[in-house]
């Protein structure tokens, strides 16, 4: 359910960082910066899953 928001709310930053560079090339560097933060935050999100999967794997390979 959080990732769900997550994934819905991160596009709705995007597109509202896109419109504001495109009006203010004052903030362009900012959004750059919050770019490369949002990206890592997928990436970490996305690693955390496959690590819980293989985490969960292993706990039934052990178990059987």
């Amino acid at each position: 359910m959080i990732l769900v928001l997550k994934l819905t709310t991160i596009p709705k930053i995007a597109i509202f960082g896109i419109v504001v560079t495109k009006k203010n090339k004052n903030i362009r560097n900012f959004f750059q910066i919050f770019d490369v933060i949002i990206r890592s935050i997928i990436l970490i999100h996305i690693s955390c899953i496959y690590v819980f999967c293989i985490f969960l794997i292993l706990l039934f390979s052990l178990n059987y």
